[in-house]
């Protein structure tokens, strides 16, 4: 769809390809009845009082994919349901509460595996959730970027995003968490507000702290000398655990 984060697909700011209204793909984009992958980086403005979508695959009536920031717990999620119906119950996976950030680019990615039937959420190129998805269907409508059409009802949108998508991604497979991984693909950052002493740095996921990230601790100038002592503290300043570098 596009590859490239510097040219904006959606925007509600007006700064993009398609500014402020929804982007549709004709076609189905993302073939929803079996093995699939979606990813998109997203910057969100703010919130809005409701969810915001990022992309969504319509079926008639509801949404067979819908990665969304959700508004209750503001955080990042894949919505999916059992069948095209408004009356079925909504199938959710996705980050930490409190990891929606605004300001900020984000990679999402939603995954789905036909053969064990698991739906997967990654946030910034690392697992965080998973979630059984045993009855996934077709859903033969349009592919949108930016909300979402109401249910049964393709002349309505809701669940706008306030904000920016860009690099909408799909792939009719299950992409290995390597390769989720490898569409991230972002140099390691120093963060010194979360470290407490000196020359200590950590490689994290734009200081994300949901469930799942990796981080790893390592010497700022890149030093592995033996008998380099790395600390990890918790928010009362206490060291939880020291490293011994051998």
């Amino acid at each position: 769809m596009q590859n490239d984060r510097n040219l904006v697909l959606y925007s509600s700011t007006g700064a993009a390809l398609w500014n402020s209204n929804t982007y549709q793909q004709a076609a189905p984009g993302i073939p929803s009845n079996g093995s699939y992958s979606v990813s998109a980086w997203v910057k969100l403005t703010g919130g809005t009082g409701a969810d915001q979508s990022a992309v969504c695959q319509q079926g008639n009536s509801v949404p067979s994919v819908n990665l969304q920031y959700r508004d209750a717990t503001h955080s990042w999620a894949v919505m999916t349901t059992s069948q095209d119906s408004g009356n079925a119950g909504w199938i959710y996976t996705g980050s930490a509460g409190w990891s929606g950030y605004t300001g900020a680019w984000t990679h999402i990615t939603a995954t789905h595996s036909a053969d064990n039937q698991i739906l997967t959420f990654s946030l910034n190129g690392y697992p965080v959730s998973s979630t059984p998805m045993t009855s996934p269907w077709v859903a033969n409508r349009e592919t949108t970027i930016g909300g979402c059409y109401a249910n049964n009802d393709h002349s309505k949108i809701i669940n706008q995003l306030n904000g920016e998508v860009s690099d909408v991604r799909s792939y009719p497979f299950q992409l290995t968490s390597q390769q989720v991984a490898g569409l991230y693909n972002v140099p390691r950052q120093q963060i010194s507000s979360n470290i407490s002493g000196s020359n200590k740095c950590v490689d994290n996921s734009q200081a994300n702290t949901s469930d799942g990230n990796r981080i790893q601790i390592f010497g700022c100038n890149g030093s592995t000398t033996a008998g380099t002592q790395l600390q990890l503290y918790v928010r009362n300043k206490s060291a939880a655990q020291s490293w011994t570098i051998k």
